[in-house]
Formats: structure tokens, sequence, C-alpha cells
């Protein structure tokens, strides 16, 4: 959970902010990315308040994610 809380419209603004993450699901490719749970599909997700994100980690360099993931959430 994020720490303080996002709301969900934070949330989307921060998804919105990455540069190498791309938003969208993953189909086995080499690219990073990032979606929205919905909470309809995943149990869990429900507990979050619909505010759980998944990351596919693609082959960019590790300290360049971190990076991107670092400013796109800085509130």
């Amino acid at each position: 959970m994020f720490r303080p809380p996002l709301s969900g419209e934070e949330l989307h603004g921060s998804m919105d902010r990455l540069k190498l993450f791309k938003i969208g699901y993953s189909w086995g490719g080499v690219s990073s990315l990032v979606v929205t749970v919905d909470p309809k599909e995943a149990a869990n997700a429900r507990v979050y308040g619909g505010r759980l994100l998944r990351f596919y980690v693609g082959l960019e360099d590790p300290a360049d994610l971190i990076a991107d993931i670092e400013q796109a959430f800085r509130i």
C-alpha cells in the first residue's frame, strides 16, 4: 500500500508521469509495463480499495526503473 495512501486520482496521475513504464498488460515482451488491477478481477485488490498496481519489469536498467517510479510517485 502506498504511504501515505493515494486516492485513485493521485494513483492514475502518478502512472501518467511514468516515463519508462508503459501502461498495459504483459504479453511476454521485454518492456516494462504497469496496470491498475480491477477489484472485480482480483480478490485482494478490494482490500486496497482498487488502488493496486501491477508492475511488469522488463530489461531496462534497474536503477533507471527505480528512478522512474520514485519521480512518478513523488507527491
